[in-house]
């Protein structure tokens, strides 16, 4: 597999895998050197090659660099060492997701992402130190996907180089590392950016030792591509679903996406994408909803906790989206389990993770096609949750069994409001609380009308007589009859 490491993606393994990382990589470091492979492709030769191919210009030099898998964890220490605030954000994001059924309580996420990086990294482009890492095996990895249709010699090295120059073309020319940290606070547009990006340089690696792209090569490898889920199933069989699935979302659904822009106007098409990236894993899911009828996500704006859980400290927010509900969904009931679908009519969520010393609460806010949909995603879920074991104590403490994690769920119209952990004790006043404060917009509603000068007056009046008439009745029925709560 030819994987490459964006900022985000660096950075945010490095806080999963934390000291983890460092004792497995230096567990092999004294074998290392005994199969480490060079690349011997001709560098400029493939810089200058790639450039032709994916019609970009570097704008500087690239630093191309060789290290072992234990220098790069000495790399990742460093971060994690001077990252301590993300790293607060990573394990609470692992406890999160715990909470919410993504991870099974038994996984060790930290070890099994160490086992996933090893088993699939060859090369990596890092987008903050603007240079690229070439590490060892290249060509063993490469073999698997089965490829051969490029031809045999240095075609592999050839195509590593050429898949990780290609994200210095992104990077130099579409920002593509500071995007990712724009959106940081938003794992679905993350996941839907780098899918974006592993695409194309999937078509443009293959393109350039083939010689050149066309429609017919395109096929193949996105055909090809689609296989590679179960490949990597098959040769890492106690892999999670929750980290192989998106880990290998971003090259087959990515590459499927890329090739879809590329048939509709060839690079250039491609470079519009980075310019207007996919905001949503959906849209990677269904590219018809970025290219025909452009659907973006709800922006949901979680309010109106902060009195109601005075003393937790907010430490992050997130969205799941639509890939991260059906894994939820395959974990609890199966993968061709009927309850998956309800993914499908996802239009957008958000999830606040709340901390108080050592104890964890999670609000989450998913909104839905129509309010069947969220009907149905309120029954299933609840079903889901009623099977998630909370925090296990230490061994050898009074009460070291599990137990299934405090938790709430209401439906208000086509959205759905999740309070797990030990806040959810206080969903009563909690929930309506937040129902009157949140905010939902849909971007893709068509703007009111601009108010012609003549109506600003009566618009003032009518505004202020609504006000005063909402005042009046707050004060004498003290917010009896306040209707509908979404009423934002």
């Amino acid at each position: 597999m030819l994987s490459a490491r964006n900022e985000s993606g660096f950075r945010s393994s490095a806080f999963l895998i934390a000291s983890a990382i460092l004792i497995a990589l230096l567990t092999c470091a004294s074998s290392v050197g005994a199969w480490f492979e060079n690349v011997a492709s001709d560098e400029n030769q493939v810089e200058t090659g790639i450039q032709r191919i994916r019609q970009l210009k570097f704008k500087k030099p690239v630093p191309i660099l060789h290290k072992t898998r234990a220098q790069v964890a000495q790399i990742l220490m460093r971060e994690v060492a001077n990252e301590n605030g993300q790293q607060q954000e990573s394990d609470a994001r692992v406890a999160a997701g715990t909470m919410l059924g993504r991870y099974h309580h038994a996984t060790d996420v930290k070890a099994q992402s160490v086992k996933l990086y090893l088993s699939q990294i060859d090369a990596f482009y890092d987008f903050r130190r603007k240079e690229m890492v070439i590490l060892e095996g290249p060509r063993q990895i490469a073999e698997r996907l089965g490829f051969r249709f490029v031809g045999y010699g240095d075609w592999r090295d050839d195509m590593v180089l050429a898949h990780e120059l290609t994200h210095a073309l992104q990077d130099q020319n579409f920002q593509a590392g500071s995007r990712i940290t724009r959106i940081s606070d938003n794992s679905d547009a993350v996941l839907a950016f780098k899918s974006l990006i592993e695409g194309d340089a999937v078509l443009a690696g293959f393109a350039y030792v083939r010689g050149g792209m066309d429609e017919s090569l395109a096929d193949f490898i996105t055909a090809h591509l689609s296989d590679l889920p179960q490949v990597s199933a098959a040769q890492s069989k106690n892999m999670p679903d929750a980290l192989s699935i998106p880990f290998l979302f971003q090259y087959a659904e990515g590459t499927a996406f890329v090739r879809e822009a590329y048939r509709r106007g060839g690079w250039d098409s491609v470079d519009a994408a980075f310019r207007n990236p996919p905001e949503s894993s959906q849209q990677i899911i269904d590219p018809s909803l970025y290219f025909d009828h452009p659907t973006r996500p709800v922006r949901i704006q979680i309010g109106g906790y902060q009195k109601k859980l005075a003393g937790w400290k907010k430490i992050l927010e997130d969205t799941y989206g639509e890939l991260a509900l059906r894994m939820i969904m395959q974990m609890s009931f199966g993968r061709e389990a009927s309850q998956v679908e309800v993914a499908r009519r996802w239009t957008g969520d958000k999830m606040v993770v709340l901390r108080r010393g050592t104890e964890e609460t999670v609000i989450w806010m998913i909104a839905f096609d129509n309010e069947q949909g969220a009907s149905l995603f309120a029954d299933f879920y609840s079903q889901v949750l009623d099977t998630v074991d909370g925090t296990q104590n230490p061994p050898g403490t009074p009460d070291a069994l599990n137990h299934p994690t405090p938790h709430e769920i209401d439906q208000v119209g086509n959205k759905v409001l999740v309070v797990a952990g030990p806040g959810a004790s206080k969903f009563s006043t909690l929930a309506p609380s937040i129902w009157q404060a949140s905010k939902v917009i849909d971007p893709n509603s068509s703007p009111p009308p601009a108010p012609s000068a003549d109506d600003d007056q009566t618009n003032a009046i009518s505004n202020g007589i609504d006000h005063l008439k909402d005042m009046l009745r707050d004060w004498f029925l003290y917010g009896v009859g306040r209707g509908d709560p979404l009423r934002y």
